[in-house]
């Protein structure tokens, strides 16, 4: 593999952002709790918030600091600086 110039180290590091971060947004969403959301606040149900929600906001927070490492370390990856030989 040749090496890469940091113009192209900086788009793959861009295009990797946002791939993870549409990733992440996907499986956030396809994980969602379907208990009403907005629309399940007190006059329309009996209970404020589901008791799912607490659970709900750590899992969303874990997928997303796991793509945000994902994506450092891929950064960190490219922009290290090589060894020198000799």
């Amino acid at each position: 593999m040749w090496p890469m110039q940091e113009r192209q180290r900086i788009v793959v590091v861009i295009a990797s952002g946002v791939g993870l971060a549409l990733m992440a947004a996907t499986v956030n969403r396809l994980l969602a709790a379907h208990d009403g959301g907005w629309f399940a606040y007190a006059p329309n149900s009996g209970v404020t918030f589901g008791p799912s929600s607490r659970q709900v906001i750590w899992r969303e927070a874990g997928i997303w600091l796991g793509a945000l490492a994902v994506w450092t370390g891929l950064a960190l990856w490219l922009f290290r600086q090589p060894r020198h030989q000799g």
